[in-house]
């Protein structure tokens, strides 16, 4: 087994001060966040396309990432394209070291990723059913289109009639898609029911892995420049998750509630250390789920939680200082190294509500 040892990290953003765990996970946090970008404007989208997208259209889908399928311009010269494929794979192979340093410094990180993505990154073989993982309603269609033959609903006739498909599946692109033959001369070859098995099995590995071929062999071998590929045999799809993320990107009240505790100066009564905890937990239950996330970016630089909690510099522990004697005119602030917060005792729901949401809105870092 070949060893690898990568026993620090250290980050320090440009032109800002202070180091340490709280900024090595802000950094991790904001990567997974540019990874997810989908604005072309900024570099290196604006060159090698958008790295990822959300293929699932239903409300539970949201949120699940996978590489976008990117065809280069047309209009470049044969060299030109070369280069940017070359760029792209390169890019996609860093997405995936940067995956296997989540992993190896026990990074949880906001990126979500399709069931397919985790399996083809772990070398597991996929079936049509991930497709339902990738976008419910195409496999709703698939599915569909299968029961209505071995059911024996429609005739050959009214099979073609009604679905009127062809060995062929487009890209999916922002732009036009661009249809790609899943067999030779598929363009021509209308699917038949006798032919259907073939046509969902040929269309679910396309949109899922072979449309997006590259970019996946490209994170599979920056994943495994890591971790190498002997550590991973053991992990489901699921495990990958939520080593990687914790397992979901909805952060919840209780779980918020399990990581934060309260430190009332001595100064504060009882009654308004009861009355302030209330307040508080009633602002963060009034809060959507970014803003949960802002919140626990603010206090730990991270923006999501693990999937259990076994101690060392990448725990979630939280400890809000209630400063008693403060500036109630002044914001909270937080120290993401230690995970601390400090908030002025506030005379009001309000006045908590409006410093506390204005305080999580900051994305920068100061010393501590």
């Amino acid at each position: 087994m070949v060893r690898f040892h990568y026993s620090q990290i250290r980050v320090k953003f440009e032109g800002e001060d202070g180091s340490g765990p709280g900024v090595n996970r802000g950094f991790f946090a904001a990567l997974a966040t540019a990874i997810k970008s989908s604005d072309q404007t900024k570099v290196p989208m604006s060159k090698v396309g958008v790295f990822f997208h959300e293929p699932g259209k239903q409300p539970e889908q949201s949120g699940f990432f996978a590489p976008s399928p990117f065809l280069p311009p047309r209009s470049n010269s044969a060299a030109k394209n070369a280069t940017i494929e070359l760029q792209r794979t390169n890019a996609f192979r860093a997405i995936g070291r940067y995956f296997g340093l989540c992993f190896w410094f026990r990074y949880t990180v906001p990126f979500m990723m399709c069931r397919h993505v985790a399996k083809y990154l772990l070398g597991r073989d996929l079936a049509w059913h991930d497709l339902a993982f990738y976008n419910v309603d195409l496999y709703e269609g698939m599915r569909r289109m299968m029961l209505d033959v071995q059911e024996g609903n429609k005739g050959k006739d009214e099979f073609l009639s009604t679905y009127c498909c062809y060995f062929e599946a487009p890209i999916p692109t922002d732009s036009e898609p661009t249809l790609v033959e899943l067999i030779a001369g598929g363009s021509k070859i209308p699917v038949t029911p006798d032919r259907v098995q073939e046509y969902v099995r040929l269309y679910a590995t396309f949109v899922m892995v072979g449309s997006i071929k590259e970019e996946l062999e490209a994170m599979r071998q920056g994943l495994t420049d890591i971790i190498p590929a002997e550590l991973l045999s053991g992990l489901t799809a699921e495990d990958f998750q939520l080593l990687l993320s914790g397992g979901s990107a909805t952060i919840t009240l209780s779980r918020l509630k399990s990581v934060i505790r309260f430190n009332h100066t001595h100064s504060n009564t009882p009654s308004q250390c009861e009355l302030f905890e209330r307040m508080f937990w009633k602002v963060v239950n009034g809060m959507n789920n970014t803003q949960r996330q802002q919140l626990l970016y603010f206090a730990t630089g991270t923006a999501a939680l693990p999937a259990t909690s076994d101690g060392g510099e990448t725990a979630i522990s939280i400890t809000i200082d209630v400063i008693g004697s403060g500036n109630t005119d002044a914001l909270p602030v937080a120290s993401t190294c230690s995970q601390r917060m400090s908030i002025p005792l506030y005379p009001s729901y309000h006045t908590l509500k409006k410093k506390l949401l204005q305080a999580i809105q900051c994305q920068a870092y100061g010393l501590g």
